[in-house]
């Protein structure tokens, strides 16, 4: 049997089972290993963009175990496929409310064993600090409305 393999231990002309895998084959990537590079369709797409902004989120991929980057692939899996639901039902086809409900419980769930949440910020000013801008702005408005009359 290990004359059938080659410099690199792969089968070179295949065995009884299979061919072999043909000439120049690798691979894929282990980023994601069941898209084509080269996809360039719109989900497609959005998955990698929210596969990265998920990662950013939660501190950069280099930081995730490998049970991390496979929730945060299922995050971006699941919310591709609502948002192809959403799109079909805003067209006017029927929405699965069962199925798009247990996609979204799932999605909330999954988000949350992430660790993915989303905190308000407040905007809020201190009321000191706005009544101090809101007399600056009153005195520049009296003194535009000065120079305009003399």
């Amino acid at each position: 049997m290990a004359n059938d393999r080659d410099a690199n231990g792969h089968f070179a002309q295949g065995n009884k089972l299979s061919r072999g895998r043909p000439p120049g084959a690798r691979n894929k990537s282990p980023a994601y290993p069941f898209t084509d590079e080269n996809d360039l369709s719109a989900p497609a797409r959005r998955f990698k963009a929210l596969m990265l902004r998920m990662c950013a989120d939660l501190g950069g991929i280099e930081t995730l175990s490998a049970g991390q980057r496979q929730l945060v692939r299922r995050c971006a899996m699941i919310s591709v496929q609502c948002e192809l639901m959403e799109r079909d039902a805003i067209a006017g086809q029927p929405l699965n409310a069962i199925a798009y409900g247990t996609l979204t419980g799932h999605l909330t769930r999954t988000l949350n064993a992430l660790g993915l949440k989303r905190e308000p910020i407040d905007v809020t000013p201190v009321l000191n600090e706005y009544l101090s801008t809101l007399a600056a702005e009153t005195q520049d408005l009296v003194a535009a409305a000065d120079e305009s009359e003399g």
